[in-house]
């Protein structure tokens, strides 16, 4: 089906199909007055002229301005009988409320933050329970995904659980040799994250997890726990997917994650919600990383949702100008789930996941720290939402 994209007054978006690391972030394509072609779930053309060629659907733009979908990758899911994260594991995932369904909760999370703009977002699974509660947490998010049209990812993160019983080695050879089998067996996940530091695994611990996630297939990442040092080390020796949750880092330390080529999520919900300190983000930039922006919202409704909300604190607070923070929720967002081929970006070739704003002018953006003004929420070439 040929779908018709018109009346855009800007059309707003970074460009490729790698992460952009460093002072490219700025980079936009920023074009007035175009149409956008889709057919099917892609997106075919971006022309100055309406196209000639009959169309099945006409999305009218109003006048507004076009980005893309929001990208998610660091959402909290656990199913209601699952271990409680680790101490320093923050912002912690709170459980879900007493009485109410897990699938209902879901659905409403997800469908908030599909108005919000998020069209994908990578969920992350505690490993503690074994595969088995993997697969019906899974279940959970898929079903409440379906409903609200987003895209999911899943993660799965090894960490310690809070119990007196069993020695760290003991959970360790659970993880390594049953859980990890049973999530490449079931194809449960496409990545895998330690928590490595304080609270968390030693980095020795931690790279025996992903060494054997890394065996079987999976995308390895490290979550940093406390000071960070060794969760750097660690992500700069396995050359991880990402770090996430870093704050303050020397130097020396971002250079490693560099030349390895290591995304670092950030989540200035965090520091927002707590008092935590706020991540360097501007000296992120100019050792030249690719940084990208995440929520460590929960998937049953807790923390914030609204990717634009964690957009807009990325600018106030972190000392990020607008392009620089909308590649890191979009194009970068995208790298850090391997998925920039094929989101983040509106191009020839790339999946229709865009939003249409109410704005004339994209540089308004930043402004609203909640309520970004979406007219329509396109996910797959098809309209998911109109707020």
């Amino acid at each position: 089906m040929n779908t018709l994209v018109t009346n855009i007054r800007q059309l707003v978006t970074p460009l490729g199909t790698e992460p952009t690391p460093g002072k490219r972030m700025k980079e936009l394509s920023i074009r007035e007055d175009v149409h956008l072609l889709l057919r099917g779930d892609r997106v075919v053309a971006v022309s100055d002229e309406r196209p000639a060629i009959d169309v099945e659907a006409v999305i009218d733009a109003a006048g507004g301005v076009v980005i893309p979908g929001l990208i998610d990758p660091f959402l909290w899911a656990a199913g209601p009988s699952s271990p409680t994260p680790p101490e320093s594991a923050h912002p912690d995932p709170p459980d879900v409320p007493r009485g109410e369904p897990l699938d209902r909760s879901m659905v409403s999370a997800f469908a908030q933050a599909v108005r919000h703009g998020t069209t994908t977002a990578e969920v992350r699974m505690l490993a503690g329970a074994g595969w088995q509660r993997i697969e019906e947490t899974l279940a959970c998010v898929e079903l409440a995904a379906r409903q609200s049209s987003v895209r999911v990812a899943a993660c799965v993160l090894g960490a310690p659980a809070r119990t007196l019983n069993g020695s760290s080695d003991d959970r360790i050879s659970t993880l390594i040799g049953e859980t990890i089998p049973g999530i490449q067996r079931h194809r449960l996940a496409s990545s895998c994250a330690a928590l490595c530091g304080e609270g968390g695994y030693s980095r020795k611990e931690a790279k025996a997890v992903l060494r054997a996630a890394r065996g079987a297939g999976l995308d390895v990442k490290v979550q940093s726990s406390g000071a960070g040092a060794d969760a750097i080390l660690l992500a700069a020796e396995l050359e991880a997917a990402t770090v996430d949750d870093l704050v303050r880092c020397s130097r020396p330390e971002l250079d490693r994650l560099q030349r390895a080529g290591v995304i670092p999520i950030l989540l200035p919900g965090d520091p927002f919600l707590s008092d935590h300190p706020w991540a360097e983000a501007r000296r992120m930039l100019e050792a030249g990383l690719a940084v990208a922006l995440g929520s460590a919202a929960h998937a049953s409704g807790a923390g914030i949702l609204s990717m634009a909300t964690v957009l807009s604190l990325a600018v106030r607070k972190m000392g990020l100008d607008l392009a620089e923070a909308l590649t890191a929720v979009t194009l970068n967002a995208a790298g850090a789930l391997g998925l920039a081929r094929v989101l983040g970006t509106i191009e020839p070739g790339k999946q229709a996941d865009f939003l249409v704003l109410d704005l004339d002018d994209h540089r308004r953006i930043a402004d609203f720290v909640v309520g970004l003004p979406v007219r329509h929420v396109i996910i797959g070439g098809r309209v998911a939402c109109t707020p």
